[in-house]
């Protein structure tokens, strides 16, 4: 009988235990969840307002940066040397002026173009010029400059690999009539600033020697060819010639004074 007593008793206080835990929990809960209410109430709108545009305009520039670094495309210039072997060196192809060396250069350039253009750098690849036609025992050694357009985000190393790679795979195979030593392929990665030196070197020089005859604006004078007069440009307005122009550096133009309002 005691034993049972002891048992009912001890059944009651444990019970009584947690009915006044669950009591004591649920009037905290509700007094946090009240403070809480009467927070938010406080918070004026327009200071909610200003952490809901910091939040957006956080969120925009990541987004913009990850953006920029995805899809954001730059030149890069390299420089390829190679000897061409069945071409004797001739003494005219130390002037880029002359006949002999705009001939060479275009046939050169005309090969870089079908070497990256029928690969898969394509879209990548934008340009090539030749810089010099030096002498070598063996033929022509030839310097040109390359330019192609890779997103920001493509290392450099594995752009100038794929370069390389396809530069020598596809001179090897290449239908011109200009024979490359393999063995002489040099392919050197070159700054923007050298890049674009290389790249505008011929500013000033007049690259096609010739002019063809065809409606005459100046008594006695010939319409010139596209190229003809490279250090000389057009300002034109909505598509229009409105002034002459003359080229001084790569980022400048002299011009009259007349052609724009003061």
């Amino acid at each position: 009988m005691l034993r049972c007593c002891t048992v009912c008793s001890g059944v009651q206080d444990s019970t009584s235990l947690r009915q006044k835990t669950l009591f004591l929990t649920s009037h905290w809960y509700s007094k946090i969840l009240t403070e809480m209410d009467s927070g938010g109430r406080n918070v004026k709108p327009w200071k909610i307002a200003v952490i809901v545009v910091s939040v957006i305009i956080g969120l925009a520039l990541i987004i913009g940066l990850i953006s920029y670094f995805l899809c954001h495309y730059q030149d890069r210039y390299y420089n390829a040397t190679f000897l061409i072997t069945n071409v004797p060196y001739d003494l005219q192809y130390g002037r880029q002026t002359t006949e002999e060396f705009r001939y060479l250069s275009q046939e050169i350039e005309t090969m870089m173009s079908k070497v990256f253009k029928g690969s898969f750098l394509s879209r990548k690849y934008i340009r090539s010029h030749v810089i010099t036609l030096s002498p070598d025992p063996g033929g022509v050694l030839v310097s040109v400059a390359l330019v192609f357009k890779f997103a920001s985000a493509d290392s450099k190393a594995t752009s100038w690999s794929h370069v390389n790679s396809v530069l020598r795979r596809r001179l090897e195979t290449s239908s011109t009539f200009l024979n490359v030593d393999q063995s002489t392929i040099k392919l050197t990665e070159l700054n923007k600033e050298n890049g674009d030196n290389l790249i505008n070197n011929f500013c000033g020089i007049r690259k096609e020697a010739f002019s063809f005859s065809g409606v005459e604006r100046i008594t006695d004078g010939q319409r010139a060819r596209d190229g003809e007069w490279p250090w000389q440009a057009s300002i034109q307005l909505d598509g229009t010639h409105y002034c002459g122009a003359s080229v001084i550096s790569n980022t400048w133009l002299v011009t009259a004074a007349h052609c724009f309002k003061a």
